[in-house]
């Protein structure tokens, strides 16, 4: 009985390990993603270069080129920040639908509404949005 319950803990332990691991490699993730954007190397993102990095981002993953992003491709996003766009769970997502979930991004992550995103911003706002 010791036995099986001292197995059963390190299974947890085991699993509490893994998830923190695959939570400090997503943010690893965002943290690149945010250098990608801000592309002027200010520090902080505009509104400007989110739309253009969700453009660039968007063809680099819309790999037939039909504007929608199809299940297989959604796939490909290491970051997720497109399948959060699918609002009619549709399993696809379209041009328009990204942008417009970008635009929400940014106004989420401008916490202090000074038109522009701090790295800690933006990190803050992921770390609240990748358990979901």
């Amino acid at each position: 009985m010791k036995f099986k319950l001292a197995v059963l803990l390190l299974c947890f332990a085991l699993a509490g390990l893994a998830n923190v691991s695959a939570q400090q490699a997503d943010m690893q993730t965002m943290k690149e993603e945010f250098r990608k954007m801000d592309t002027d190397k200010s520090g902080f993102l505009t509104s400007e270069e989110m739309q253009a990095y969700e453009g660039r981002k968007f063809s680099d993953l819309d790999k037939n080129n039909n504007g929608i992003l199809e299940p297989d491709e959604l796939k490909a996003d290491k970051t997720g920040m497109f399948i959060r766009a699918d609002a009619d769970k549709a399993g696809k997502v379209t041009k328009q639908q990204a942008s417009f979930t970008f635009k929400e991004y940014f106004k989420f992550m401008d916490r202090n509404k000074d038109k522009k995103v701090s790295q800690g911003e933006y990190m803050d706002y992921w770390k609240e949005m990748l358990p979901y």
